[in-house]
């Protein structure tokens, strides 16, 4: 069961940011090493299964309902890649350093180590052109004299 419940805390910490403080990874070096190895050993497409896979869930939360739809059957696809993704990744190319962790199951090194690996697979997407694009067009809607006491002097 603690296998279980770590990879859930994997893909869980993975994709949202901030969910433990930076500082953990100092104190918890193991966990810096499991994350530092995932990072390592994924390659872009495995990456790309865990931002897909984030998203995909996000979707079912019902304040997101009308942005976007994913169908039963590429969830399923999505779920599957996600799991063997996370398979490899622990159970062989980084088996070391998650039984290290492993022994501790009171501790959150899984989500350490996801915290590490979710931001790098987050920064490949967030460096495609079009999504960064994307996520500067709210600023036609903003109007400068709206922010004018944050300028110096004011």
């Amino acid at each position: 069961m603690i296998y279980r419940s770590g990879f859930y805390a994997v893909l869980l910490a993975s994709a949202v940011l901030g969910a433990v403080p930076a500082a953990a990874q100092e104190d918890y070096p193991a966990a810096a090493a499991l994350g530092q190895c995932l990072t390592d050993k994924s390659t872009g497409a495995d990456r790309m299964v865990l931002v897909r896979w984030f998203i995909s869930s996000l979707t079912l939360a019902p304040q997101l309902s009308g942005v976007a739809e994913v169908k039963a059957e590429t969830r399923d696809a999505i779920d599957r890649a996600v799991a063997a993704t996370f398979t490899r990744l622990l159970t062989v190319d980084c088996l070391d350093q998650a039984r290290i962790v492993a022994k501790e199951p009171g501790r959150d090194g899984f989500k350490v180590a996801g915290q590490t690996f979710g931001r790098i697979a987050a920064r490949e997407v967030m460096g495609d052109p079009k999504a960064d694009a994307a996520m500067g067009n709210f600023a036609k809607y903003l109007n400068d004299e709206d922010f004018a006491k944050l300028r110096p002097g004011k």
